[in-house]
């Protein structure tokens, strides 16, 4: 089982003067989602600005694991900044137990501030991680409709969509997905190309952090592998196959038929979207119960209830 996400805000330990440090916190600690590294978001809550700023990361013998370099100028007041740090070897294990030190310049010079942590889950929460779908024009902006879906291991379609671009919009344009961690292939496909050249991948955050990308070729169709936290797969298959059998899903146009696996009544349901928005609420009293998702598109979605035994249940559902 997945040990529960870290329990944001972490408090620091003084290292510098100690109402900046209580003015700093860590909003996010997990694995790199598509790479071999470790992704901090810290929050400056603070009215200083910190220059140089970048993290160091120290196992629980005190030894430093990961070391990061000055990458940003500086980060600003009220501003939430995203670290990226390679990892030289192998991963630190999840839960981890240690301590992310923040090093950083102010007005009164060199500073730091540490982030005890103990037992914080590197997985992503819940039964999926949100992500984007995006492309990138090469030659401007364009009139194109760029078709994209995602397959899992077993070659099914998981999730899909459209990127769509105009010639008086943006150059780059984003979707939104869900997914718990995997491999997968990304499928993009442009029906009628033109010759011109996009970049196509997937990212936690655009612009925010390097992309997994590869070029759309002339043809118009490209497949892309890519790893979801790869660190997390074991993990998130024991969760699955853990919950397979309580509620069994049936999706039949927009009408979604859900029944429990051992005949009890399902009790409190909730269908979340791939944004984790809640779309749907049902209190089954039975052991079957229909939805109707008229007005939903087209997607990967989630469902959440509690099984016999009062534990909290996801499992994922696409409606096409």
């Amino acid at each position: 089982m997945r040990t529960a996400s870290i329990p944001f805000i972490l408090a620091p330990v003084l290292a510098s003067a100690q109402p900046l440090c209580d003015s700093l916190a860590i909003e996010g600690f997990t694995y790199d989602p598509f790479g071999n590294g470790l992704h901090i978001r810290l929050r400056n809550n603070s009215s200083q600005f910190l220059g140089d700023p970048h993290f160091d990361v120290l196992d629980d013998q005190g030894a430093t694991i990961a070391e990061g370099q000055p990458f940003f100028f500086g980060v600003l007041p009220g501003d939430a900044q995203l670290h990226v740090l390679d990892v030289n070897g192998d991963l630190p294990p999840s839960p981890f137990s240690g301590a992310l030190v923040f090093n950083f310049i102010n007005a009164d010079g060199e500073g730091s501030c540490t982030f005890p942590m103990d037992q914080v889950s590197l997985c992503p929460p819940g039964s999926c991680f949100p992500f984007q779908v995006y492309g990138i024009s090469q030659t401007g902006p364009i009139d194109a409709e760029l078709a994209w879906s995602i397959r899992d291991a077993d070659n099914m379609v998981v999730d899909g969509g459209t990127l769509l671009f105009a010639v008086d919009g943006l150059v780059e344009v984003v979707d939104g997905t869900c997914l718990p961690p995997g491999a997968y292939n990304l499928q993009v496909q442009w029906p009628s190309p033109t010759g011109q050249p996009f970049q196509v991948g997937v990212t936690p955050s655009l612009f925010e952090v390097p992309p997994v990308s590869v070029v759309l070729p002339a043809d118009g169709l490209v497949t892309m592998p890519f790893t979801l936290f790869a660190p997390c797969i074991d993990n998130a298959q024991a969760v699955e196959e853990a919950v397979d059998k309580p509620v069994v899903i049936a999706v039949d146009g927009r009408l979604v038929r859900l029944s429990s696996g051992d005949g009890l009544p399902l009790g409190d349901l909730v269908i979340m979207d791939a944004m984790g928005r809640t779309i749907g609420t049902v209190r089954a009293g039975g052991s079957m119960v229909v939805v109707d998702l008229g007005g939903a598109s087209a997607g990967n979605y989630v469902l959440r209830s509690l099984d016999t035994h009062g534990a909290a249940i996801a499992k994922r559902f696409v409606m096409l």
